[in-house]
């Protein structure tokens, strides 16, 4: 959000990786504003003035996610009316803005990688470690609802690839925005498990109807809202 260092730290190169975001399932709806579409038009501007060539995005499959199964789709998928979260809700606006100012001077491309992970990861694995060793982790329905992920040295090796594409041949990328997976979905339940397997520790076996939990979520949402209360819910409607 500071311009100015921003633009400091741009000058001199013709490429930028914008990988930055706010990143949660809960929070006020400027927080994310700012950060997630301000930040952005900020890395646009100085791409502009600064003459950088190249710019690719890291964004997100939530962008389109309409709260239904989109197994076997493509990069189609239109945006949703409405957003169960201001997360993908301004990643989204962010999307559309890197899209757009793609011109005959600044080539930009977007990329969706779904579920990152591998060493070092600050976000998905340690919360998945800190709800099963305090017994609160269940699996939501029957657990055989089929999802993609990527591990991380892949989802860094796409970014290279669609920046080197953008210079090879930028009319076959530009503007565009592209899921990035594994390409082999596989039940959340074996993919929350081989994920607790890796830390040593024991799988999931209790679930809960998937129904009841999204009902649960939206009355402890928006009691939430009405007593003011700024910490994240343990579970909301978007997770």
């Amino acid at each position: 959000l500071d311009y100015d260092a921003l633009k400091r730290a741009m000058a001199g190169y013709e490429a930028v990786f914008h990988v930055a975001a706010k990143v949660g399932m809960w929070g006020k709806y400027d927080d994310f504003y700012q950060i997630n579409v301000s930040g952005t038009e900020n890395i646009l501007r100085a791409c502009r003035e600064l003459g950088i060539r190249y710019l690719v995005f890291t964004s997100s499959p939530s962008v389109v996610f309409d709260g239904k199964n989109s197994e076997g789709k493509n990069e189609s998928l239109p945006y949703p009316r409405q957003y169960n979260a201001f997360y993908p809700q301004t990643k989204a606006l962010a999307e559309k803005r890197v899209m757009g100012a793609n011109s005959v001077s600044l080539k930009t491309v977007c990329l969706r990688p779904h579920l990152i992970w591998g060493p070092e990861d600050p976000y998905l694995f340690p919360g998945l470690v800190e709800k099963a060793r305090a017994g609160k982790l269940r699996i939501l329905g029957n657990g055989t609802a089929r999802i993609d992920c990527i591990y991380v040295d892949n989802a860094a090796r796409a970014h290279l690839q669609a920046f080197a594409q953008l210079q090879k041949d930028p009319a076959s990328v530009e503007g565009k925005t592209y899921f990035i997976s594994q390409g082999a979905p596989i039940p959340i339940a074996d993919f929350i498990n081989r994920l607790l397997a890796a830390g040593g520790l024991a799988p999931v076996t209790r679930h809960l109807p998937a129904g009841a939990v999204c009902f649960a979520a939206r009355t402890i949402e928006t009691m939430y809202r009405f007593l003011g209360i700024s910490a994240e819910p343990p579970i909301t409607h978007f997770l």
